[in-house]
């Protein structure tokens, strides 16, 4: 009964929710509010890669994401973006499965015959429409936000591929209109309040850019478009990703714009940039609560798909283009387009999408290849396109650009091998060339990805790369002070944050890459693509020596707020990833849970055996407890324990004993819930320590007694096992067990005796935790002691 003052608190916050409410008066309609199938929130952080957002962490730009890894049992892996590590090539692989599907951000298309650049509508719909014959999309039946493909996405927002107004400005009518207002006064508040902020630092910003001798129009231009990727542009996005969880969509992935933006313009590693991160880290919060209170349960990951480095601007160091560089060696009498230089001109508008019509055709004039030079740089790579009468010409060329001086790498493909060239000769990159790419983390696969891209069918005849080395500066073509799309490791150096449980299960290697977050991604949502359909297998994540017990009142997997989900109490005991589990409280049959079978879905999602005694039973209801185990198990007994029934304790009370081997030893375990009156309790106890159930003190067995026993460590009987067993949680408020949000007793025990020693012990107390039951799950890790 403690419980049920939040339990009604709690559904009265969701009654009144903004988001459901603003649900009903756009007229959306509801996906799915089924808490038995999983969904998948995404959240982009564009272009930060792994160096930034740990400097981040450590000077307290992002606590919450932070409070993730230290409190909520995520962990961060390295992730690679593939080549080039641009966002269109890590979307292209992540939402089709298509590594490599453009050779940069900006290229000539021979199949158009026309200058691409990927924050043109028209030419990423035209990618899209290539990449969807060949994967399938990763967002069907879902959403997506403020990317550059759609991903297949039912519902795209800002997408530069299909670009569609949010839900939020369609209201229509004055009075939906009025009361969405009021509904979201607090979040409009919180705007005017950032505008005021944002406006005033980009106002700084601004005179400090002109100090430095920036341009003063582009310095001036660059106020309204932080303004708008900072505030308004985000707080939208989450607003509208808050009502698709509301609905109840499968997969919803949203990409957090703004650092990438200021780290281009002022550097990667710019206090301007990093500011950003504390905006970024409050709209994930906000995100976060949102999916911990949907009605569908939701895996929430966070990842970058490149990084960032800083960077020199080749015309400013040089005082030229690198067109007009590549022209002077090249073509002396003119003959190179200019086209992939007008490109660097396009504002974050025009990323959009918005103004795009007004400065750029959305067919652009053909550029003939046979004709002239072709240059695009919006990179610190240039691809050089030759004219016909030069193809056979292609190391002849390089020649002449390194002898320039300017140019400190350029790369070109020979027959079937791909040359590296710079002042110091030739070197050719097979599949295993490791050690050309000069950095502590070089992926596996990085040399043959750069090889394909390489050889794909619309890279340059050359290539041209800024890089030279670690230790000097790195040219970018664009007048910009941070870039990425070159082989430096903070370019394809992201990062994921995801639960410590691995769902990515990687045997092979310890970083991930876009493939193996689609390939988990589908496992999530219970798809698997066409070419492979094969489950993503467990990985052990501890030594074949230690074990790990928890023990978990499950409340007939009914929450705090009142949801039923037995797939959220798995979600519960996946954070612990524990070897043995015993569960009390669960239902089988009954009505008012559905009629499901709740230790079955438990323990298929853990895949793991199990065993269920029904302590009460009415017709074909039952209730009880249930042992499951990741290690061989047989059942010995399964019974019933003495006691009187009464008004104030009415419930049947039972145990099971089962024996478990781990690596070649046994271990004997019981799992209990004990009654609710002392009588009751030592008549239970009694029991249990007698020699029916072989816990006395005269069995040498290893031996684990666990469960709900309804006492704390103050009672006579707590002393009482204590005379035969040993306790392996500490007594202390941190191990609190009961109830709700605000734990203040421990009534889960833990007891073991025999060739047992824990080593690590621990209460849950994440979001989950709290909001899952009634109780907090005990978690002890063990191993024996000889």
């Amino acid at each position: 009964m403690l419980h049920k003052p939040e339990m009604i608190f709690r559904q009265l916050k969701r009654f009144f929710s903004k988001s459901r409410w603003l649900v009903q008066l756009l007229g959306l309609n509801y996906v799915s509010k089924d808490s038995e199938k999983r969904g998948l929130v995404l959240v982009q952080i564009d272009a930060v890669s792994r160096k930034q957002f740990e400097r981040a962490l450590s000077t307290g730009k992002m606590p919450f994401v932070k409070s993730l890894i230290e409190s909520q049992h995520y962990k961060m892996w390295n992730h690679y973006s593939g080549m080039p590590c641009a966002t269109p090539g890590a979307q292209g692989e992540l939402f089709y499965g298509v590594k490599c599907c453009v050779p940069s951000f900006s290229f000539y298309d021979r199949q158009t015959e026309r200058v691409f650049a990927m924050f043109n509508p028209a030419e990423a719909r035209e990618i899209q429409s290539r990449l969807e014959e060949q994967g399938k999309g990763l967002f069907e039946g879902g959403s997506a936000y403020s990317n550059i493909f759609t991903g297949s996405a039912s519902e795209p927002h800002f997408c530069i591929a299909d670009l569609r107004l949010s839900e939020v400005f369609k209201l229509r009518r004055t009075i939906r209109f009025l009361a969405a207002v009021v509904f979201h006064s607090f979040s409009l508040l919180r705007v005017a309040g950032l505008l005021v902020v944002e406006f005033s630092l980009a106002l700084i910003d601004f005179f400090r850019g002109l100090t430095a001798g920036e341009n003063l129009w582009k310095e001036l231009k660059f106020v309204p478009s932080r303004v708008g990727l900072c505030v308004l542009l985000r707080e939208i996005i989450i607003i509208s990703s808050k009502l698709d969880m509301t609905r109840g969509l499968p997969i919803i992935q949203l990409n957090l714009i703004g650092y990438h933006e200021q780290s281009h313009r002022r550097g990667a590693s710019s206090k301007f940039a990093l500011w950003t991160l504390k905006g970024i880290d409050n709209s994930i919060k906000r995100i976060w609560k949102s999916s911990i209170k949907a009605e569908k349960e939701y895996d929430f990951w966070i990842y970058s798909d490149h990084g960032q480095v800083d960077s020199l601007s080749y015309e400013g160091y040089f005082g030229e283009s690198i067109q007009e560089t590549v022209r002077a060696a090249l073509a002396p009498g003119g003959g190179v387009s200019r086209e992939g230089k007008n490109n660097k001109r396009l504002t974050f508008l025009n990323r959009l999408g918005w103004r795009l019509n007004k400065r750029k055709p959305e067919q652009p004039e053909q550029t003939k290849e046979n004709s002239e030079i072709i240059v695009t740089d919006i990179a610190p790579e240039a691809n050089v396109y030759l004219p016909e009468k030069m193809k056979n010409q292609k190391r002849q060329a390089a020649e002449k650009l390194i002898r320039t001086g300017k140019i400190p790498l350029i790369f070109f493909c020979d027959d079937d091998k791909v040359i590296a060239k710079n002042s110091d000769g030739e070197f050719e990159i097979t599949p295993g060339s490791r050690e050309f790419f000069d950095n502590d983390f070089v992926p596996d696969e990085i040399a043959e990805d750069f090889i394909n891209k390489c050889r794909s069918d619309n890279a340059g005849d050359l290539v041209i790369s800024g890089y030279q080395g670690r230790t000097l500066p790195y040219f970018t073509f664009k007048k910009e002070n941070g870039s990425h799309g070159g082989i430096h490791e903070e370019e394809y150096t992201g990062f994921v944050l995801a639960p410590e449980n691995d769902p990515f299960r990687m045997q092979s290697r310890s970083y991930l890459r876009p493939l193996d977050l689609r390939k988990a991604a589908f496992e999530v949502l219970g798809k698997t693509e066409t070419l492979g359909g094969e489950s993503i297998k467990k990985v052990e994540s501890r030594q074949p020596d230690v074990f790990r017990v928890m023990t978990y009142n499950v409340h007939s997997c009914v929450g705090m707020d009142g949801k039923l989900s037995p797939l959220r109490i798995a979600r519960v005991l996946e954070q612990y990833d524990p070897d043995i589990v015993c569960l009390q409280e669960l239902d089988l049959g009954r009505e008012k849970t559905g009629q499901k079978d709740q230790t079955k879905i438990i323990a298929e999602i853990l895949e793991m055996d199990h065993f269920f005694l029904p302590a009460l039973e009415y017709e074909e209801e039952q209730y009880g407890d249930a042992i499951l185990s990741r290690f061989p198990m047989k059942l010995l007994k399964a019974d019933l324990l003495p006691g009187v029934y009464s008004r104030y304790d009415k419930e049947p009370r039972g145990a099971l004993l089962a024996e478990i081997e781990i690596s070649g030893r046994k271990i004997q375990l019981v799992n209990t819930h004990l009654g609710l009156t002392g009588k009751n309790q030592n008549s239970q106890i009694d029991a249990l320590l007698g020699e029916s159930w072989e816990a006395g003190s005269g069995s040498t067995e290893n031996y684990l007694l666990c469960g709900d026993f309804n006492f704390d460590s103050r009672s006579s009987l707590y002393r009482k096992c204590s005379e035969t067993f040993k306790e392996a949680v500490p007594d202390s408020p941190p191990y609190n067990t009961y109830c709700g949000r605000h734990p203040f007793l421990r009534i889960d025990h833990i007891f073991y005796k025999g060739k047992l020693k824990p080593v690590k012990c621990s209460a849950g107390d994440s979001d989950l935790d709290r909001i899952a039951s009634d109780h907090r799950p005990l978690i002890a890790d063990f191993k024996f002691s000889d």
